[in-house]
């Protein structure tokens, strides 16, 4: 027996309801995954914080020009503007890093 066209109308409809559904569950699971990934970016940066308290900053170092390129090897960098090599610390750090302690100010 051949459906009649209401039929047919309403099937198609169930069918469009079931694909607005599926993707409308497709939408939510992508917003939960985007969500899952931002809450373990922050957690990842949580973490980061917890280990390494503290702003960066630039300590300046007194590297004398016969000495440039071991500070270049050691990761010291130029400051053109003030014309003195630096390096980034944290703001609670007090102590010079190996290598740098004949340098530090």
């Amino acid at each position: 027996m051949k459906p009649t066209f209401i039929e047919f109308l309403t099937e198609i409809s169930k069918f469009k309801e079931w694909e607005l559904r599926q993707e409308l569950r497709g939408e939510d699971e992508m917003n939960r995954y985007q969500q899952r990934q931002r809450d373990q970016a922050d957690r990842m940066a949580r973490e980061e914080r917890r280990r390494y308290p503290g702003h960066k900053r630039r300590q300046y170092l007194n590297v004398p020009y016969a000495e440039k390129e071991e500070a270049k090897r050691q990761g010291a960098r130029w400051d053109p503007e003030k014309k003195q090599w630096y390096m980034v610390v944290f703001s609670n750090q007090k102590w010079a890093p190996a290598g740098y302690e004949h340098w530090w100010q």
